[in-house]
């Protein structure tokens, strides 16, 4: 599963992998890899944070 969200410890929007070993997935989440989100990526998680922008 992806999910994109800012980190304020990098002062990045970042696209991480994370994975479960449940079935159903459910409980216990891990990351597995982080990326910087590319420009598009970026652009759709600002615009869906309304007034919240990075500085």
């Amino acid at each position: 599963m992806e999910v994109l969200g800012y980190s304020p410890s990098a002062r990045r929007v970042l696209l991480v992998w994370i994975y479960t070993t449940e079935h159903p997935p459910d409980g216990l989440w891990h990351g597995g890899s982080a990326i910087v989100a590319g420009r598009k990526l970026r652009a759709a998680y600002w615009e869906g944070r309304g007034d919240d922008r990075e500085d």
